[in-house]
């Protein structure tokens, strides 16, 4: 698994999770949701993909890969906020129609 399709599943269980809560009337859950997958993109996606990173250099050197961090740091943690983002707007707009 590639990291693009990781934060692709990613943001496919957070609409699903979305989806559920507001059909179920839960909304309280979806900030339950939203915290559990930034901690999943910030700390357990990281270290998945650092020992694919670090295959490819000399041993010893999982200290100077960052590259996994800044990318599920920002890139997956910046679409999980967005999405979240977009789905209160949209619950917002039509919640008062």
């Amino acid at each position: 698994m590639t990291p693009v399709i990781s934060l692709i599943l990613v943001l496919i269980i957070q609409i699903m999770g979305y989806i559920f809560f507001y059909k179920m009337g839960i909304k309280g859950w979806r900030y339950v949701l939203l915290v559990l997958l930034l901690v999943i993109c910030v700390e357990y996606l990281p270290n998945y993909f650092i020992s694919k990173v670090c295959i490819e250099r000399e041993p010893g050197y999982y200290m100077d890969a960052p590259e996994p961090y800044f990318f599920f740091g920002i890139s997956a943690g910046g679409l999980v906020v967005l999405t979240h983002l977009t789905f209160w707007a949209i619950n917002r707009f039509y919640s008062k129609r």
